[in-house]
């Protein structure tokens, strides 16, 4: 039994690295393009990877996280439910799943995960927050200042880090938007080593998900 649980910023590459670990055989969840707008599309041409339970209970999580929830409040409240989730997808023994607004409430997963592993996905700041300008301003019709984002992005990145270096004792790894979009295949068998899983004869469909010269930042 694995369990994998990826974090980073929306639009930071988190779809991007689901869509890897899929095809090396992590169940991620995708979510059917048909069921996207063309908008949503252009945000993630391959594909969301995201889980519609878990995106959920995150969302639900963060609302009273940001209205002033203590953690001691948020466990009572989300225990249990985050529990029977997590329950009901161990049923495949290595699987995963990712959402930007997981990173505050990592411990809260993890207790619960059976030979948990996460996967940190980092991007440069100035293009995650200029990317989600765009995301915010095409899907959510919101325009958002640079300013602003910046404030955001960096603000959830400190967040994430901080989580990780003093409340996560699970195996750990990073890797960078730049880095998937420069090397795919070695990026991939990075993360095959991290999870102890076989890689071999994965090498074209990974090359052929990533798309090295596409940018959301294009799609305005």
């Amino acid at each position: 039994m694995k369990s994998v649980i990826v974090v980073g910023n929306a639009r930071s590459g988190t779809s991007m690295t689901t869509g890897i670990l899929s095809i090396l055989g992590v169940e991620m969840h995708q979510t059917p393009l048909k069921s996207k707008s063309e908008k949503d599309i252009a945000q993630n041409p391959k594909g969301a990877f995201e889980n519609a339970e878990f995106i959920g209970l995150t969302q639900d999580m963060h609302r009273d996280y940001r209205s002033g929830d203590s953690q001691e409040r948020l466990t009572k409240k989300f225990d249990q439910r985050i529990k029977h989730t997590i329950r009901e997808h161990e049923k495949n023994p290595l699987w995963g799943f990712k959402s930007a607004l997981t990173a505050p409430f990592l411990p809260m997963f993890i207790r619960h995960m059976q030979n948990p592993y996460v996967v940190c996905v980092l991007r440069n700041l100035l293009h995650n927050s200029l990317s989600w300008i765009v995301q915010m301003r095409n899907i959510y019709g919101e325009n958002i200042t640079l300013d602003h984002a910046l404030d955001v992005m960096s603000e959830q990145q400190f967040v994430m880090l901080t989580k990780l270096k003093e409340e996560v004792s699970c195996p750990t790894h990073f890797l960078t938007y730049e880095d998937i979009k420069k090397n795919s295949w070695k990026e991939a068998e990075r993360l095959a080593t991290f999870l102890k899983i076989p890689a071999h004869e994965k090498k074209q469909q990974v090359k052929e998900f990533i798309m090295p010269n596409y940018s959301t930042l294009n799609s305005s």
